[in-house]
């Protein structure tokens, strides 16, 4: 159960910002442009972000991350393309999981172990996330 001194909408707010900021990093390592700071994210942008953190609250493994993004950015209009250009909407993760280069699989990995830490800090109950995490990896 979550602390009281969190409620779930500033917790989802709070690890949606948490992991969108380490995300920003791990991009500009592996040489991409950074997206805007949370603070200055679309609304459509951020929605997406806090729609993950409920989906690591779910207990997602990296492969349903990957699948419930690639959902919400189809909601909303991308499609695939071998460039990431906002004005297209068009995106080079687009792919089904299995078609991704391992180093994009890493920023679902990633995005839910920064989702989990503020989750481990306000209490919550992370045992089923693991467990999916494991159970992806060991059987095929």
């Amino acid at each position: 159960m979550m602390s009281e001194q969190v409620d779930a909408q500033a917790f989802y707010v709070l690890a949606a910002e948490a992991a969108h900021n380490v995300n920003n990093q791990l991009r500009i390592a592996l040489g991409e442009e950074p997206k805007p700071a949370w603070k200055d994210l679309p609304a459509e942008f951020r929605a997406g972000v806090i729609q993950g953190v409920e989906n690591v609250v779910k207990g997602v493994t990296p492969r349903e991350s990957q699948a419930g993004w690639v959902r919400h950015k189809q909601e909303t209009g991308w499609v695939y393309g071998p460039v990431e250009d906002a004005v297209k909407k068009t995106h080079p993760a687009m792919l089904p999981y299995d078609e991704l280069p391992e180093w994009t699989k890493r920023k679902d990995v990633i995005f839910i172990a920064v989702v989990e830490a503020v989750l481990i800090k306000y209490g919550c109950h992370l045992r089923t996330a693991y467990e999916k995490i494991a159970l992806e990896h060991i059987v095929p």
